[in-house]
């Protein structure tokens, strides 16, 4: 897996993309996992450059975009989600409705 901040959001951006070719949970997992490290390494302090900044949001929302599909097709994942999956990982609340991400970002903007 790519460590640094910009190799990790391409990586993102293409698995997103991808996404409608999966049929295994493995394979969402690790698109959601990877999502994860960009978070924590966001949360820690490391920032974007500008062009990351919007591959990271317009991949955030074909990956709203994509819900459907998600549950549809993958609907164990979201009701087998560990208890202790902190909200700010909106991905893994996709079951929930397209507004997880607006309400985690609402969130982490609150002072």
């Amino acid at each position: 897996m790519p460590r640094d901040l910009g190799s990790q959001t391409k990586l993102y951006a293409a698995m997103v993309k991808h996404l409608p070719l999966y049929d295994e949970d493995i394979e969402v997992t690790n698109l959601f996992v990877t999502r994860e490290l960009i978070d924590d390494e966001v949360s820690g302090g490391t920032t974007h450059s500008a062009e990351e900044a919007r591959r990271l949001e317009e991949a955030d929302v074909a990956l709203v975009k994509l819900r459907p599909l998600l549950i549809r097709r993958f609907r164990d994942m979201f009701s087998l989600r560990p208890p202790d999956v902190p909200r700010r990982y909106w991905w893994w609340y996709l079951d929930e409705g397209p507004q997880v991400r607006e309400q985690a970002l609402a969130v982490t903007k609150e002072p």
